[in-house]
């Protein structure tokens, strides 16, 4: 009777493991567009997006994000860069936001519906403020723990008089996925990717996050 049970138990669990799941994918470039007092400088990353959703047994649903590319990175003026990052709250779901207001009463309903919709998308729509990813610069760009964060309402106070943010767009693209952008601006970029570092050096052991070098990693500019 116990093996019965176990048996049971087990055909149970499978159920509620397996469910049904849809994978959803796309590519999406996102634009970063700065007003300078010698004109709009610009730039822009291909990332790679997939998406695993689907319902469980038991569990309810399931939505899993796989991303790859890198982080947007723009010259603003010589030697100086803004980047707009990669990461948990700025890349996963970043299309699903930015074009929830044109869903359908369905396709709010179902999400693999709102999926399917992003996926066969191919247009831009300009990101909302409240979903900008986290833009930073650096102080020296030799120095990886000199990184500051950038207010993106306040250019100015990272970069000087007369620069401001003029707008992040993403689209929803063909194009290839971009890489070495980030690597061609970082010197230490090759060497932190290796050893798998923050952005204080160290690596991830017993984490700490009180500074933004802390917080930062490799990861956050590529994701391979």
């Amino acid at each position: 009777m116990k093996r019965i049970l176990v048996a049971a138990l087990l055909i149970l669990s499978a159920l509620g493991l397996a469910g049904c799941r849809q994978n959803f994918s796309w590519n999406q470039k996102l634009i970063v567009t700065v007003e300078t007092p010698q004109g709009e400088r610009s730039g822009s990353a291909v990332v790679y997006e997939r998406v695993t959703y689907g319902r469980q047994f038991m569990s309810g649903s399931l939505v899993q994000y796989d991303i790859k590319g890198e982080a947007t990175v723009v010259e603003v003026a010589p030697g100086k860069y803004l980047f707009a990052l990669l990461g948990e709250a700025s890349t996963k779901e970043l299309a699903m936001r930015v074009w929830r207001d044109t869903f359908s009463e369905d396709q709010k309903r179902d999400s693999s519906k709102a999926y399917e919709m992003i996926q066969s998308l191919r247009e831009a729509r300009e990101v909302p403020p409240k979903e900008y990813p986290l833009l930073v610069t650096f102080t020296d760009i030799n120095d990886p723990k000199s990184v500051k964060m950038v207010d993106p309402a306040n250019l100015a106070a990272s970069f000087g008089s007369g620069y401001s943010l003029k707008s992040i767009t993403l689209e929803i693209t063909d194009e290839e996925v971009t890489e070495g952008k980030n690597e061609s601006v970082l010197p230490w970029f090759a060497s932190y990717r290796e050893k798998n570092l923050r952005l204080d050096g160290k690596k991830c052991v017993a984490c700490s996050d009180r500074t933004l070098p802390e917080k930062l990693s490799i990861g956050n500019f590529e994701v391979r």
